[in-house]
């Protein structure tokens, strides 16, 4: 059984207005996540697509302001399935459509891997209608806490 809907981020909800009326539903312990470029796990520096795929990824989220080092797993199984979409989509294109009176199973794969991108792409706002759902702060905002904390590590 399912949660019903996905919670929407305080970001979005802090620009909604919603804490206006209701301050005290604003969640105090809301964890932030750490900004920065994330390492490219091994399994996407394995796969020249996939690489290619992830450094593009890195540098899209950090011109919106939502790049961040927590996100590196979604980030590389969005990757490794783009490179996976795109070498279906040219076995495809080789082969055809279609065999005889079946469908050529790799578009049936290229389809899914499709359908996992564009929901992969909504968490990161990389389509137009999720991207009028987020609201990220400048890149220029930096957090004093987070600033603290890295000064604190020199």
């Amino acid at each position: 059984m399912g949660r019903g809907r996905k919670p929407k981020a305080t970001a979005i909800k802090e620009a909604a207005g919603a804490f206006n009326r209701h301050p005290e539903r604003r969640n105090p312990n809301e964890p932030k996540a750490i900004k920065g470029r994330p390492d490219a796990p091994p399994l996407v520096v394995a796969d020249d697509l996939a690489l290619k795929k992830w450094n593009h990824l890195c540098e899209i989220l950090d011109e919106l302001g939502l790049l961040s080092k927590s996100d590196s797993d979604l980030m590389a199984i969005y990757s490794v399935t783009w490179s996976r979409w795109v070498r279906m989509e040219y076995a495809v294109a080789q082969e055809g459509e279609t065999s005889g009176m079946r469908s050529n199973p790799k578009l049936h794969e290229a389809n899914k891997a499709a359908d996992r991108l564009y929901k992969l792409g909504a968490e990161f706002g990389l389509n137009p209608s999720s991207r009028t759902r987020l609201s990220a702060a400048p890149k220029d905002e930096s957090d004093p806490f987070l600033d603290w904390l890295e000064s604190s590590k020199n």
